[in-house]
């Protein structure tokens, strides 16, 4: 009892300390609260006067007006890059903030009001009143420090967007123009409305070449920091996405596209970013593509990305549906002193009907007419940290299970005569029967075995062995290619070399490349076409020089004779022009002697030939590198002038005549 007397004794003197504490500290809670709009307006104009120095623009405010303890009102704002057009202009605009987060010197926006926002983009030349936009304040100081930081980027991104964007908004007009060098387009939309966490409104969209009405609809979740949306067309049918036609000559159309995301922290400076994206009937037009429309039909991925400070993550748990086929990817991609990435796709047994009914129609042209059953199963691994490439990892199967072709479709085309057709820069340039119908056919007994072999040692020696594809030559050419940075070496073999001349395009894609793998393996794997006939057709189809297709042409051409009478020498010079058949003179000097830099090539063919038993040891000892050209092509090797390369770019019928008369 006496120590609780002695404490309340004790409280008693301190009650006055308590009281005034009391006093001073409601009294600068209230100051705070009535000072939270002269706070909000100074944060107002800080932030303007920043965006204006950061981006070299002038903002320009007229009427602003407090409005009660947390919002301010203004007449008008317009954004203007100094020396240009105005690009933003903002009519009758009431904005509401949280007033808590005000007195925390956070500002958030609750509630937004415009009678009209109108935008106006203009490009003409090197005139434009955008750039600003794309360019950052790193760009604009050159001796800024580079900092990754991915996830801190889009920390703050998304943070501005939740902060900034109010779950009440209430906008009467939208107008957006844009002038691209005299293409103008405009999107306009009325009564845009953010309300109890939805939004839906319409846009019309018109430019020179159509007009369209969207529907745009969705959650925006400011307290559970979720954002979803579709776009659709209004009217039905397809929407088109505007301004592709014009500027890239490409249209693409769909039903609608969705989308939604949820950001997360997750501690140590990663966010994890979880939702789903998908387009429904999508189709894409582009004469580089395709002359024909690509449907591509419905797709949808649920993705779990981690992004942290270096690197970024699609986790497994993700899934991919495309028409008919779904599987779970995984890549992996981080930036430290160079990049490092990785990709990860293992598809347990699916039917194989399911993957060929769902490639795009309009695309892969060779497949369309295939009728298969029974399951296949696809592994895939691509793993390279580019600061050390030797370490590439590259693997790549697709196994059949019961699998078998019922109707090969065009497959089957080089099983007997055909017609063939080269093309020169995508135009067609020659077409010729590959067959007996040609007398200039050669079957594949009438070639000389030196001449065949120096094209398989040169080419891909490995041809009658694999079953169309050789990982590691395709890895060495990778590492390669990423050593010296640019495109230098290719992976192809002979197999996908062959289908890529007798089915495909020349046009370069990945759409291409993905048939020309399916092709490839289709031939292959399943026994379609012989490799005994797949290398005749090679030889009968490869390109020798200035419009020579076929080693009949090209025996004749260079050495005027039959291609089963090529000597070691003249073998080893065919097999060596085959990459680059139209620069076939840089191989010899001014009086039309092989060039010494040329001779290291026909002593390692040389050398190969000995290894693998098609010369003699005498042979190769005594093999001096040396070439004499004997047909028409003699008059072209000497000398290298401008009036000779341009003879050198003949058609057809004189190559022809010059082949007939010479002989």
């Amino acid at each position: 009892m006496k120590n609780i007397s002695f404490y309340i004794s004790r409280l008693g003197k301190y009650r006055k300390t308590f009281v005034w504490s009391g006093v001073v500290l409601l009294t600068l809670l209230l100051i705070l609260f009535f000072s939270a709009p002269w706070i909000a307006k100074y944060f107002f104009y800080k932030e303007i006067r920043k965006v204006e120095q950061h981006n070299h623009i002038r903002i320009a405010v007229d009427g602003f007006k407090l409005d009660g303890l947390s919002g301010f009102d203004i007449e008008s704002l317009h954004v203007i890059p100094f020396k240009n057009d105005t690009l933003f202009s903002f009519r009758k605009l009431e904005v509401d903030f949280n007033l808590w987060q005000i007195l925390l010197l956070n500002p958030d926006v609750t509630a937004m009001k415009a009678s009209s926002i109108q935008a106006n983009f203009i490009k003409k030349g090197d005139y434009c009143n955008y750039n600003f936009l794309f360019t950052s304040q790193e760009d604009q100081n050159k001796n800024a420090e580079h900092r990754t930081d991915y996830s801190g980027r889009i920390s703050t991104l998304l943070n501005t967007f939740f902060r900034l964007i109010p779950s009440r908004l209430a906008i009467e007009s939208l107008d957006i123009t844009s002038d691209n060098n005299n293409y103008d387009s405009r999107i306009v939309s009325h009564n845009l409305r953010v309300l109890d966490n939805r939004y839906s409104f319409p846009i019309q969209i018109q430019d020179s070449i159509s007009r369209q009405q969207w529907l745009v609809d969705g959650v925006f979740d400011k307290g559970d920091r979720n954002i979803s949306g579709k776009i659709s067309s209004r009217l039905g049918g397809k929407a088109i996405l505007p301004y592709l036609d014009h500027v890239y000559h490409a249209r693409i159309a769909f039903d609608n596209l969705s989308f939604d995301l949820h950001p997360q922290k997750e501690g140590h400076g990663v966010i994890a970013l979880t939702g789903h994206a998908s387009f429904k009937g999508l189709e894409v037009n582009h004469a580089r593509l395709s002359s024909d429309d690509i449907l591509l039909g419905d797709g949808a991925i649920n993705y779990s990305m981690h992004v942290g400070p270096d690197y970024a993550e699609l986790d497994s748990v993700s899934e991919i549906n495309y028409n008919k086929i779904s599987f779970h990817p995984y890549f992996f991609v981080q930036k430290n002193t160079d990049w490092k990435i990785k990709a990860l796709i293992n598809k347990d047994r699916f039917a194989a009907s399911d993957l060929l009914s769902s490639l795009p129609k309009g695309l892969f042209h060779n497949l369309s007419g295939i009728h298969v059953k029974g399951d296949l199963s696809y592994h895939f691994l691509f793993d390279v940290d580019l600061e050390h490439p030797q370490g590439l990892k590259l693997e790549s199967s697709l196994k059949k299970r019961n699998f078998s072709i019922l109707n090969s479709g065009e497959l089957s085309r080089m099983n007997s005569p055909f017609l063939y057709t080269a093309y020169e820069k995508d135009q067609p340039v020659r077409t010729f029967e590959v067959g007996p119908g040609n007398s200039q056919f050669s079957r594949l007994e009438e070639i000389s075995p030196l001449l065949r072999q120096a094209v398989l040692q040169s080419e891909d020696g490995q041809f009658f062995f694999h079953k169309g594809f050789r990982l590691d030559a395709l890895r060495e050419a990778l590492v390669y290619d990423l050593k010296v940075k640019r495109f230098a070496r290719g992976g192809s073999t002979i197999s996908m070399q062959l289908v890529k001349n007798v089915f495909l395009t020349r046009h370069k894609n990945i759409a291409r490349k993905l048939e020309e793998a399916l092709l490839v393996w289709m031939i292959e794997e399943n026994r379609i076409t012989s490799k005994s006939r797949m290398f005749e057709v090679y030889l009968n189809i490869a390109e020798w020089g200035p419009m020579i297709y076929g080693i009949g042409e090209a025996s004749r051409f260079y050495f005027d004779k039959m291609p089963a009478d090529l000597t070691l020498n003249e073998a080893i010079f065919l097999a060596g022009i085959i990459p680059s058949p139209k620069k076939f003179t840089r191989a010899f000097d001014s009086t039309g002697l092989l060039k010494g830099n040329r001779q290291w090539y026909f002593r390692r063919i040389a050398d190969r030939l000995y290894r693998t038993g098609y010369i003699s040891q005498l042979e190769k000892d005594s093999f001096i590198p040396n070439v004499e050209l004997l047909g028409p092509a003699k008059r072209y090797a000497i000398p290298l002038k401008k009036d000779t390369l341009k003879s050198i770019a003949l058609d057809f019928d004189q190559v022809v005549n010059l082949i007939t008369t010479e002989k």
